[in-house]
């Protein structure tokens, strides 16, 4: 893929923005200047990140042979000073083996007077509780997009296949430019039973003097969270 990879092969404590691991990595964002992104080092965990204009992209992939309950994903946000300018921070739920999560994290700078971003640190926390308080059926849930008549507009049909309904729902869908992801599309939605619609729109462009819809090729139904709560 185009996207930057760091391949996340061992454990370490999680100490926030200590810069444990070494994986520096370097992308541009719309404006051409060049942000410097470290991610920590948590086993059995794979992220693909791409930095699209104030947001940062993170596809992370449970590639061990167990879930995962829960990763809290803070995002640490450095002006070209060296500044700490704003901690943002994401979780994703029920990671099952094999599976991804795609998020999508604001690089907040509203704060800081130079108004630049010249580094971003990721660290990745799992979490795994004894007492489970939903059961994931993530594994069981897909989803589709199909274009309509209206120009922008798409057709989203996400169909559960557990026989059980799900009490809440999260889902994205993720737009390629080639092996690129462009932006993603978040859906949250609770009480689904078998089936679940929905129209959407693609994303819009904002970078330039008008805006307009953003340039994709594909685009596939990622499900985060697909549970019911233990009762």
């Amino acid at each position: 893929m185009n996207i930057k990879k760091v391949l996340l092969l061992s454990a370490c404590a999680v100490l926030l923005f200590t810069g444990c691991g070494n994986n520096n990595k370097t992308t541009n964002t719309s404006s051409n200047k060049a942000i410097k992104v470290n991610i920590n080092e948590v086993a059995n965990l794979n992220v693909d990140y791409v930095i699209k204009g104030e947001d940062v992209i993170l596809d992370i992939t449970n590639t061990g042979k167990d879930a995962i309950d829960y990763v809290n994903v803070d995002v640490a946000v450095y002006n070209s000073k060296g500044k700490l300018v704003s901690v943002e921070k994401q979780y994703v739920r029920n990671l099952a083996a094999g599976k991804e999560s795609v998020i999508k994290v604001y690089l907040n700078n509203s704060g800081d007077t130079d108004k630049d971003i010249a580094k971003v640190e990721v660290a990745l926390n799992k979490v795994n509780y004894e007492t489970k308080v939903e059961t994931s059926y993530a594994d069981k849930v897909s989803g589709k997009v199909e274009k309509t008549e209206t120009d922008g507009q798409l057709a989203l049909t996400i169909t559960n296949e557990s026989g059980e309904t799900l009490n809440d729902l999260n889902a994205v869908v993720v737009f390629y430019k080639g092996n690129e992801i462009v932006d993603i599309y978040s859906i949250s939605a609770q009480n689904v039973e078998a089936t679940y619609t929905d129209t959407i729109y693609v994303p819009m462009d904002n970078s330039g003097e008008t805006s307009t819809y953003i340039d994709y090729d594909d685009a596939k139904v990622v499900i985060n969270n697909a549970s019911k709560y233990n009762q």
